[in-house]
């Protein structure tokens, strides 16, 4: 018999994909860094995970996540403030800011949409 995965479980691959992203990012940081453009490609989510509609929303985000705090995480979903991404979700970049990238949802319910996710579960 197949596991389902819970939210938990979600919860907690996406704080393992979101330590990986920081890692990557803020090893190619630099102070004082601008947004930069990204290439205008299609990318393909990795990982089920999260993200934030607007970009002061992923802080909190990612603080609920990282705690393990399925109620508050239960709570950014049901207020609009956070968007769950299957694996396999399409996405294009639009820009990069401090190792987040914004995108446009191309496939899944949320397509249309726009959202703010580390760059590093692309």
């Amino acid at each position: 018999m197949r596991k389902q995965l819970t939210i938990k479980h979600i919860i907690f691959l996406t704080a393992v994909f979101l330590a990986i992203g920081v890692f990557f990012s803020m090893k190619n940081r630099g102070d004082g860094e601008a947004p930069r453009q990204a290439e205008s490609k299609e990318r393909v989510i990795r990982q089920a995970c999260f993200c934030a509609p607007s970009q002061g929303d992923v802080g909190t985000l990612y603080r609920a996540i990282a705690a393990a705090d399925t109620e508050a995480v239960a709570g950014l979903l049901a207020r609009g403030k956070a968007l769950r991404l299957a694996e396999g979700t399409r996405v294009r970049m639009a820009g990069v800011m401090s190792g987040e990238a914004y995108v446009r949802i191309l496939s899944g319910y949320q397509a249309g949409e726009t959202c703010w996710i580390p760059e590093g579960l692309l």
